[in-house]
């Protein structure tokens, strides 16, 4: 009976094996997948003039135009209208590989990686022929299940690129050679806050309604011949924008030749804010004189709380006074409950620096403060100084002149650093000069 069963198995085992091989037979005229890859490759490589692609990586409307010429070594020439790779990349490697399927791989380095990093979408597609000799790719664990039309390239495709790609310089040119801190978008009607990302392809405009409320809207867009195409229009006072074309531009100043229906206008670099920050003064000089005071601080990295343009003057005075430990705080309405005295005046520039025995030691320089709108505070020395301040008088009035000019700062929100509010004083002379404080006091007051 034990001699029966195991020949039974052995006969079913062996029917099974039979069954599943003549199934999985691929017929003699199917090509296998090393011979698809090669006739996929061959085909890319033979278009002289390469092959055009629309690419929207993500379900948002931003799209990179992509012009990729394939060639035999396994290497390939890209041209795009994505920043940053506006000139032609050459010798990237790209291969047609796949388990189950033809993929198409980019493997250097490139546009396709920095499009995948910073807005999304892959480098790698499935690839398979149309009946119109262009190709289908479609992105391999993708985020979304569009279809891509990789299409035989035209004459006209290398140039509408390049005139994308002007654009796309321009703007890095304008937001790299800006000699101020802010970008104001100027249109009639409107005076707005002007926030290019450039890698995302956003753009973010705040603004103030006809109620004096502050607006904000984050813009996908993508790039048209002399000017940017917005993916959702920007509707304001009646005004329809939704393409942006660019003129003339220099250091301070980039011309606005059309916005929608809007008209003209520009955007400018500037050393004072569109329209002010509500609140960021009052909060700075403790406008209300209630308790608590206002306490704001730096720290010692340099990067982290100066800007490149006012490091120089730290460092400089840092090095003359107190090399081992410089920060900036800020005191004001710097009371207690009965009152302030000699000693502890009401609002102060206090250098917390070390003495020769490694003791912390406060140099403290007293100042006035005018409020001038909601983000613009004057800050002037009054002349007070206390005992441990006098022999640095000359070289930190000097420093204070140049972050508290006499045109004033413009106090803005700058995020929070854990629960705490971090406010920006920036110089109304050159705003390239600013600086980040970390408010300890008041807490729980948030103006960003």
């Amino acid at each position: 009976m034990k001699h029966l069963t195991y020949i039974l198995f052995a006969t079913l085992l062996v029917a099974g094996c039979k069954k599943e091989s003549s199934e999985n037979i691929i017929p003699d005229d199917v090509p296998d997948m090393a011979e698809l890859q090669a006739a996929y490759t061959n085909k890319l490589v033979q278009e002289p003039l390469g092959w055009y692609i629309e690419y929207r990586p993500t379900a948002d409307p931003t799209t990179v135009s992509l012009l990729v010429r394939f060639y035999e070594n396994g290497t390939c020439d890209i041209l795009s209208d994505y920043q940053g790779f506006t000139e032609e990349q050459k010798d990237i490697k790209f291969r047609v590989g796949g388990l189950l399927k033809p993929e198409l791989i980019f493997e250097t380095f490139c546009v396709w990686h920095a499009v995948a990093e910073n807005i999304g979408g892959k480098f790698e597609f499935y690839i398979s022929p149309k009946d119109d000799n262009s190709f289908s790719l479609t992105q391999v664990n993708g985020p979304v299940n569009t279809v891509y039309t990789l299409r035989k390239a035209q004459a006209n495709d290398r140039t509408n690129i390049q005139a994308k790609a002007n654009v796309v310089r321009q703007l890095q040119d304008f937001a790299a050679n800006a000699s101020a801190y802010f970008k104001n978008l100027n249109l009639p009607g409107l005076a707005a806050f002007w926030e290019l990302d450039p890698d995302k392809q956003t753009v973010r405009i705040t603004w103030e309604d006809a109620n004096g409320e502050r607006q904000s809207n984050t813009f996908s867009y993508n790039y048209i011949p002399n000017g940017i195409l917005l993916g959702t229009p920007f509707e304001y006072e009646g005004k329809r924008i939704d393409t942006i074309l660019f003129g003339n531009m220099n250091a301070d100043e980039l011309e606005i030749v059309q916005a929608g229906n809007a008209g003209p206008g520009s955007i400018t670099v500037s050393h004072v804010p569109a329209f002010p920050y509500k609140g960021t003064a009052n909060l700075f000089m403790r406008i209300e004189r209630e308790l608590p005071r206002f306490y704001g601080y730096t720290l010692d990295d340099l990067d982290t709380y100066y800007s490149k343009d006012l490091q120089p003057y730290i460092i400089s005075l840092r090095d003359q006074i107190s090399p081992q430990r410089f920060r900036v705080q800020l005191y004001h309405y710097n009371m207690n409950a009965t009152g302030t005295t000699p000693e502890n005046r009401l609002n102060s520039l206090q250098l917390l620096t070390w003495d020769a025995t490694n003791t912390n030691t406060w140099l403290a320089f007293y100042t006035d403060l005018t409020k001038v709108d909601e983000s613009h505070v004057i800050v002037r020395p009054n002349g007070e100084i206390n005992s441990v301040g006098l022999p640095w008088a000359t070289e930190v009035l000097e420093f204070m002149d140049v972050i508290f000019p006499p045109e004033g700062v413009t106090i803005v929100p700058n995020g929070r650093s854990g629960s705490l509010q971090v406010l920006r004083v920036i110089s109304r002379k050159n705003s390239r000069i600013y600086f980040d404080i970390v408010v300890s006091t008041p807490t729980g007051i948030y103006v960003d």
